[in-house]
């Protein structure tokens, strides 16, 4: 709680602007760390696993990829967002009858 409070009031100190979202560490999240989440104020957090991205069914659980630095920093980033790696990550489980 103190680092999720600490950290929005250092950003909002720093920029004069409000913060509104909050990507969980590693997307790492449970109930208990929403709900601090939106006692602090934020409107929304940023979660690492595979789902449906619509904000009626929690803000605070919206999708995020992470994109990795280095040689391949750039491809890595367009494979990401063009929307199949995300459909190739949630249906790569999926047994073909």
């Amino acid at each position: 709680k103190r680092e999720a409070v600490g950290s929005k009031k250092a950003i909002e100190s720093i920029t004069g602007k409000p913060v509104y979202t909050f990507c969980f560490p590693y997307g790492g999240f449970n109930d208990y760390t929403r709900d601090i989440l939106r006692d602090a104020g934020y409107k929304a957090g940023f979660v690492t696993m595979p789902r449906d991205n619509s904000i009626a069914l929690d803000p605070y659980r919206l999708k995020r990829v992470k994109i990795a630095s280095g040689p391949l920093g750039s491809l890595d980033f367009r494979i990401k967002t063009s929307g199949y790696y995300m459909w190739f990550k949630a249906h790569r489980w999926t047994k073909k009858k």
